[in-house]
């Protein structure tokens, strides 16, 4: 994907070592492509850039992620929140953003906003 990305954080290795990947390597896979997606070049690989499923199995499994502040630990829920948030209210209105925005009582362009920060793509939530 054209990044450079040289290392990835022991906070999220301890995630992805500790989730049971019941998708196997392809769910492996997905997960790595989103995390490159989500890095910019500027930044690292973060644990707010995994998914709520795994991020959640790791919290419900008693083990924390090490070295967060209160800051981070906070930043990175109401990250978890934002994307599934967005990602429900996508699939209640069939990858609608107006109709979303509207259920949301957000502005729509606070909305997208908000979608791109938490990189969540409207088309999966389409019906085919």
């Amino acid at each position: 994907m054209g990044k450079n990305i040289r290392e990835i954080p022991q906070d999220v290795l301890e995630v992805l070592l500790g989730y049971d990947w019941p998708g196997n390597v392809r769910e492996l896979e997905n997960v790595i492509e989103r995390v490159v997606v989500l890095a910019t070049e500027d930044t690292k690989i973060q644990l707010s850039h995994l998914p709520d499923k795994l991020l959640e199995a790791h919290i419900d499994g008693g083990i924390l992620p090490r070295g967060l502040s209160y800051s981070e630990a906070k930043q990175q829920v109401v990250d978890s929140f934002n994307r599934e948030f967005l990602e429900r209210l996508l699939q209640m209105n069939q990858g609608n953003i107006s109709q979303a925005a509207k259920q949301a009582k957000m502005d729509g362009a606070n909305f997208r906003r908000l979608m791109r920060k938490c990189g969540v793509q409207a088309e999966e939530h389409k019906q085919k």
